[in-house]
Order: structure tokens, then sequence, then C-alpha cells
């Protein structure tokens, strides 16, 4: 079994316990993406289409695209990166909560971090300037670390567009009230100019379109108009090592804790 690290953005970390994702997709480099044998049945697919062919320039086999995801392949586990900080005795003046019940303001010699998706008003600049929190990137988070582990059950690789709605909305995409309308559903606007104003106004493909732009639009190749090759890794939720959930509050421990 292989374990390999994946990040993941603050609202796509909380989606992941609350069962709302259960894919992610990552753009194949230039390197595999420029020599891929595009598929033409679903019977190609099966046989491990799309293959990328002659990308190292000789005579060798095509290989799957499937098989090159550094992700790793279904049985294969990922520990998730996020954005995080040591916690320190100070906190709980900083903030203003109350240790037993929020993370950062309490720590125990096995959780002696912070994460910042549990504390979305804490991470922009004015939070920083009033309380002091800086909060380290995810990709310099120490395996220890990790509170969440995933295991791949399934990878697949396909053009960004191809995305249906039900897998749109296993990405983790946010639902709520139409705007303005209390009776219909929509899905987040993550393009949306006020990020303490979410806009639920979209299908959830275009909603999953300005979540992708967000991250992503700026990318050379990368962004939805490029319309670029992705592995499709499709994953479970572990159950969390107790050591990270063990908070002092057991009630949020059995929620977070809970299968999706």
């Amino acid at each position: 079994m292989k374990e390999s690290p994946i990040l993941f953005s603050g609202p796509m970390v909380r989606a992941i316990p609350e069962g709302r994702k259960t894919q992610t997709r990552r753009v194949l480099p230039r390197k595999y993406a420029d020599w891929i044998d595009e598929s033409r049945t679903p019977e190609d697919i099966k046989a491990g289409y799309p293959f990328v062919c002659g990308f190292l320039g000789g005579d060798e086999e095509c290989i799957s695209a499937v098989r090159l995801c550094p992700f790793g392949q279904p049985g294969d586990r990922l520990w998730v990166k996020e954005a995080f900080r040591p916690w320190h005795e100070s906190d709980s003046e900083r903030c203003g909560c109350e240790p037993e019940y929020c993370r950062l303001c309490s720590s125990t010699p096995k959780t002696p971090v912070c994460f910042a998706a549990d504390h979305a008003g804490y991470i922009d600049p004015e939070a920083r300037r009033l309380y002091g929190l800086k909060w380290k990137p995810s990709i310099f988070m120490p395996r220890k670390y990790s509170r969440i582990t995933l295991e791949i059950t399934a990878v697949r690789v396909e053009r960004l567009q191809a995305i249906s709605d039900e897998d749109a909305i296993a990405e983790g995409i946010e639902q709520g009230p139409l705007y303005r309308s209390q009776d219909e559903l929509a899905y987040r606007n993550y393009q949306h100019k006020d990020p303490l104003m979410k806009n639920y106004s979209l299908s959830p493909i275009a909603s999953f379109q300005t979540l992708w732009e967000s991250f992503n639009g700026k990318r050379p190749g990368a962004s939805w108009a490029a319309n670029p090759w992705v592995w499709v890794v499709e994953f479970k939720h572990l159950l969390a090592e107790e050591r990270v959930f063990d908070t002092g509050h057991p009630d949020y421990a059995r929620r977070v804790m809970a299968e999706p």
C-alpha cells in the first residue's frame, strides 16, 4: 500500500468529514498531456485509455494515463495537508473563546496544532492584525500533524469539462438557498466578490467551474477554458487518528470522526 500527501484548501478540508467531498481533480502535467492518445469508445476506456505514448522520446510501449497518477491507485492512501499553526497558551486570550469548545484555544499533548479550516474567521489580514494569528501554508505540514486520511477507491482520466452534475457535487461544492429565495436550492458561486456573503445561484457544474477558476484560473493551461486533462481521484474518508481529534470535547470528536 502506497501513502502520499495531498493538499486541500480550507473549504475542501471541511467538506471531507461532512461527507460532501469524495472526489478531487488534478491537472496532468504537459509531459504526459501532450502525448495522450485520445480514447474513442467506452471499451477503450475500460482497456486503460487514454494512453500516454512516446513521451520519453523512444519506442517504449504506451502507458495508461491512469497508471501514471502520482497520488496512487485504488487501495492506496492519502494524508491531507492543510494550513496550520502551532498552538500557544496565549491563543485563548487572543481569540476569547472557551478552550473546551474551540481547538484554536485548546490543546493536549496529542494535539499541539491548530487548523485554519476550523477557524475561517481568523485567516484574513484583519484577523491577523487583531489577533496576531499567522498560519503556515499547507505545503509545510508534516505527516505527524495530519488529521485526515483518505483511501483511494477509483482513478480515471478525462477532460475537465467532462464533469457531470453528480461529480461536481461530489467535489464538495456548497449547496444553499437560491439567491433571494428560501424555497429553491442552488450551488455556491465561489467567485462572488464578497466572501462573507455566499451567493447560491448556480447549477452544480457552473458552481464547480467557479471553484476551479478560483484556484486554477491563472495557471497556464489549467483554466476551465483550457479544458485540460485531469486525474479524477475518488476516495473515502477513513476514521481520523485519535491523536488529532482528542480535543477535550467528546461530542465534537464523535461528530467529526463519524464515517461520511
